[in-house]
């Protein structure tokens, strides 16, 4: 991630084990960001701006907090999608349009990392704390309203004939 502002300024967008990268990392970066000019009658947000910011959480509040700190000609990558009742989301396309900034949708799974997860999980990656319900197959509908109303993290279902003894 390319920030204006410093690390400091990106603190609550680091990646665990990761710095993010500044303009004065680039030889031409001051020269290139300084040449960029503000739309008129339009200023960038103050402090944070983010060249690049990815939203990988359920929740609007961060989809909202992105596009705030979102720079001039920056990319808003969204890779999480959310619950249907706050899906749709007001915001303003003059600031999209005028700061030529972007949106990006982003999904990606597919069955090669579905067996990537279950081998890590196989050879001992922690990952019970993630589960935060068992419940049998009859009980889909509240394993679900549990996530809709962001109660649980990850619940598993069993088939009656199943126990959850010995499970992660």
């Amino acid at each position: 991630m390319r920030t204006r502002g410093g690390p400091a300024a990106v603190s609550g967008l680091r990646i665990a084990g990761s710095e993010p990268a500044t303009d004065g990392d680039y030889p031409a970066g001051k020269a290139r960001y300084a040449a960029r000019r503000e739309p008129e009658g339009l200023t960038a947000p103050e402090g944070r701006q983010a060249d690049v910011a990815v939203v990988a959480v359920g929740d609007a509040g961060a989809y909202r907090e992105a596009l705030a700190t979102l720079a001039p000609r920056g990319r808003l990558v969204l890779f999480s999608g959310l619950a249907p009742a706050s899906a749709v989301q007001g915001i303003d396309l003059n600031a999209l349009h005028y700061h030529e900034q972007t949106l990006v949708g982003a999904y990606g799974c597919s069955l090669r990392h579905g067996r990537q997860a279950l081998d890590l999980i196989a050879r001992g990656l922690p990952v019970a704390d993630l589960i935060t319900h068992r419940l049998a197959l009859a009980d889909l509908e509240h394993g679900l309203e549990l996530v809709a109303q962001r109660q649980a993290m990850k619940v598993l279902l069993f088939p009656s004939q199943l126990t959850t003894k010995g499970i992660p």
